[in-house]
């Protein structure tokens, strides 16, 4: 098979990454053979050599990434993503796509984005391989976010946001297979015009015999200066923007509530952004921790605060595999299958609670060890071992059929800008953007810029 990876799947730390490094490791396990392409900017050039897996690297074209550093300058927008669909991340794909289906004898297409699958519309509509693609959020509500909280301008963020829409619909309806992370994700893509018929759900999970219960390791708890009468607290997590607002919630509207008996510990890539800040000594920064088991053992509480962002929260799945007690919100919960008698996680939507509800925790052992155990036992059916083996159902299925062509999109129609719309199943025309930017000496940007980002 073909995996086609937006970034450098190797380095990479966020957890679209570890959920595709899981997909690898079952497919390997499975007998499959890998030609993995990906991706980068052209630091990012570490590779590994994994047994079954044939890599091709190719760093991002110089074009995609000036227009995405003079976006980022001009109007804090982020569209480097979007810049790589619409212009190719680098010279020569579909051919190099060709030539590997050709030469690695390729019976599948697995995209790890929706962003990877407007460059293959000639391959898609050639109609011999199925192609699947896992849509990891919803990328029109994440870029709404995003954009919103970024101070994105506000009819700048509307033209990108439409662009974005019509790519992400366009994406989800040429291709065989869609497969999304939760039930909530699933209703939000049929609603923007995915097939309700090929769109499925795999959420995230964890590798639960390698993140679980463990003793506390008492030299760790020195080095992070811990003592045995602290309430330790935990939020782990990337630099995402989900992640930078949840931080800021903890430490600006529920740490100050709390006295100096609670500590709370931060990991992952996070810390970085969180070093940049004047913390108070009761907040330690681990950093990124490749293996996050001996810190959960000196956690009392793992609280998550996030407000913004969809898809299944990894560290939720990763929390309850380490047996912990979770104080999260219905958006932290994504993904999880929840229901009335649920009492492995705390849902608390309102922020200005959350400090009442981990004193209310951190007093009650007894409720903290029952809701660990059940988190455990809960965890147990998310791990990636379970998960990933409906990918290779998938691509068994489809291998077994011919592709549906007469569902798959044709490159003429995706040129051509048609939508269909699945809650009124007509074809509706969209009409190209102004190319109007919002700076006064705007004429050097509208040459470099050009179509790439507002048509």
């Amino acid at each position: 098979m073909l995996l086609i990876v937006p970034y450098n799947v190797f380095e990479a730390k966020h957890g679209n990454a570890i959920r595709v490094r899981a997909l690898m490791d079952t497919l390997l396990k499975n007998g499959n053979r890998i030609s993995l392409l990906m991706y980068d900017l052209p630091g990012m050039k570490n590779i590994r050599e994994v047994e079954n897996v044939k890599v091709y690297f190719r760093p991002v074209k110089f074009r995609v990434i000036a227009i995405a550093a003079l976006m980022r300058l001009i109007f804090r927008a982020s569209t480097y993503d979007l810049l790589c669909a619409k212009m190719e991340p680098f010279g020569g794909f579909e051919e190099l796509v060709k030539e590997i289906i050709q030469k690695d004898e390729i019976d599948v297409i697995q995209c790890e984005n929706v962003w990877t699958v407007p460059p293959l519309m000639s391959v898609i509509s050639d109609g011999k391989l199925p192609i699947v693609v896992t849509a990891h959020d919803v990328l029109i509500d994440r870029f709404e976010q995003l954009y919103e909280y970024q101070g994105v301008p506000r009819l700048v963020s509307r033209r990108l946001l439409r662009s974005i829409k019509e790519i992400e619909t366009r994406a989800l309806q040429a291709c065989e297979t869609c497969v999304c992370v939760s039930e909530e994700d699933r209703r939000r893509l049929i609603e923007i015009g995915a097939d309700p018929t090929r769109i499925t759900v795999i959420p995230n999970g964890v590798d639960t015999s390698k993140i679980r219960p463990v003793g506390k390791d008492k030299k760790l708890a020195k080095e992070l200066k811990l003592e045995d009468e602290d309430i330790v607290l935990f939020f782990p997590g990337s630099e995402m923007f989900q992640n930078k607002r949840a931080a800021d919630d903890i430490l600006k509207r529920i740490l100050p509530k709390l006295d100096r008996r609670y500590k709370v510990v931060f990991a992952g890539t996070i810390c970085s952004y969180l070093a940049k800040q004047n913390l108070p000594e009761c907040v330690i920064l681990a950093g990124y921790v490749e293996d996050l088991t001996s810190i959960y053992a000196l956690v009392d509480i793992v609280v998550l605060p996030i407000t913004i962002g969809s898809g299944t929260k990894l560290k939720t799945v990763e929390a309850m595999a380490a047996g912990k007690p979770i104080i999260t919100t219905q958006n932290g919960a994504i993904g999880i299958d929840l229901d009335e008698d649920s009492n492995y996680i705390m849902i608390e939507d309102d922020l200005e609670s959350f400090p009442c509800r981990i004193i209310e925790l951190s007093q009650n052992e007894g409720l903290r060890n029952r809701m660990g155990r059940e988190a455990r036992e809960k965890a147990l059916e998310y791990d990636w071992d379970i998960l990933m083996k409906r990918y290779v159902e998938i691509y068994e299925y489809l291998k077994n059929m011919a592709p549906s062509k007469g569902k798959a999109i044709t490159a003429e129609r995706y040129h051509s800008k048609e939508i269909k719309f699945a809650d009124c199943n007509i074809m509706t025309p969209v009409k190209p953007l102004s190319l109007n930017l919002l700076c006064t000496n705007d004429a050097c940007l509208r040459i470099i810029i050009g179509e790439a980002v507002w048509t």
